[in-house]
């Protein structure tokens, strides 16, 4: 039955045609979808959200118009543990037959954000008139999940640690003109990542086109979510970096060009003639991810080895501002780096290690004198 329900929703979700589907469910959370058009990341995010509830309610021969507080409470319970044949641990684009709505059974923080979104939703359909009744009227006590843990759970590399990384990436073998090929992409993209904070969209999109040069100084110019522009400096280590990378490419240093370089893509996969391929999101992850695998193989530290394994890119950029805020640069400039609208955003990015939370706080201020 499952796979039958998913067939449909892919008819549904990946046509190319603007028409209303002929199921009204799917009309109902496309036209909620249709408002964020313009914000690919968090298009894609909802995208994954709702179409799991369509998918449970088809499976349960419901509508969106019959849920009540019941049925949410009950969809609550499933994604907490989903049944495995709804699940698949690899990585599969949205329109392969092999996808599945989850990988794995989801955390409370992940529960949370899956219902705020579908509660957005019905409210959306209820204020557009759309629904006759919002089944998110009444009080419903989202999950609760302990904010503390997460950030216990250190999503971060500090400086030695990225040091260790690039270490590692230099030490592999370029012996063949693959392997070489290999490793500067490879270390490439860790600097890339860790002194521009970038998403992977915002990365794997980008063009050297995007390195502008504004009153002497570098910058990264970035589209980010809502699609909207943002500026990142380049430093010194990375400008050298990028140059670098770019001599291997047979590419000129940035301060010669003089053409258009858009067609040239900021990490580059493989060139033939003067032809350029960009490297892919689920590529990018690949690589994060296989290099830190790799290096885990070398290392004994249990707690080291348990925290690369679970690095993902995006705790480049939650690196990237806990390494500026370490280095005394003002948190005001770490919010406009980061392309945050407001500091509590930020600072869900910066983290500090309990030691040195505990050994700072003693020594400024438990010695002061309290008589």
């Amino acid at each position: 039955m499952l796979s039958t329900i998913l067939s449909n929703m892919l008819t549904y979700f990946t046509r190319s045609s603007k028409s209303i589907p002929i199921d009204s469910d799917a009309r109902l959370i496309l036209l909620w979808l249709r408002e964020y058009t313009y914000c690919e990341n968090t298009y894609i995010t909802y995208r994954v959200i709702v179409l799991r509830f369509y998918l449970w309610i088809k499976y349960n021969n419901l509508t969106i118009e019959s849920i009540t507080r019941y049925h949410l409470l009950s969809y609550a319970e499933f994604i907490k543990t989903p049944d495995p044949s709804w699940c698949n641990i690899q990585r599969h684009k949205f329109s392969h037959p092999g996808w599945r709505p989850f990988q794995k059974a989801l955390s409370n923080k992940s529960i949370y954000s899956n219902l705020l979104a579908i509660k957005h939703m019905f409210s959306y359909l209820f204020n557009s008139g759309e629904l006759s009744t919002n089944s998110f009227s009444f009080r419903f006590r989202l999950p609760k999940y302990s904010y503390y843990s997460f950030i216990k759970q250190s999503k971060y590399l500090t400086t030695d640690e990225f040091s260790l990384i690039i270490d590692f990436i230099q030490q592999l073998p370029a012996s063949s003109d693959k392997l070489q090929d290999s490793k500067i992409r490879v270390l490439w993209v860790f600097k890339l990542l860790f002194y521009t904070g970038c998403r992977r969209n915002e990365i794997v999109n980008a063009t050297m086109n995007d390195i502008k040069l504004i009153n002497h100084r570098l910058w990264l110019e970035v589209t980010g979510k809502g699609n909207k522009m943002g500026l990142i400096p380049v430093t010194t280590e990375l400008a050298i970096a990028l140059d670098e990378y770019r001599a291997y490419h047979n590419i000129v240093p940035l301060y010669q060009r003089i053409k258009d370089e858009s067609h040239i893509p900021l990490i580059i996969l493989r060139k033939n003639d003067r032809r350029f391929s960009p490297i892919s999101s689920g590529h990018l992850w690949y690589i994060i991810k296989s290099t830190c695998l790799l290096l885990t193989e070398s290392i004994s530290d249990p707690v080291l080895i348990d925290k690369l394994r679970r690095l993902s890119p995006h705790w480049l950029r939650h690196s990237f501002a806990t390494a500026q805020v370490d280095a005394g640069i003002d948190l005001r400039v770490v919010k406009e780096n980061m392309r945050h609208c407001y500091f509590e955003t930020t600072m869900r990015y910066v983290h500090i290690d309990d030691d040195i939370r505990h050994q700072k706080t003693n020594s400024n201020f438990g010695k002061q004198n309290c008589g």
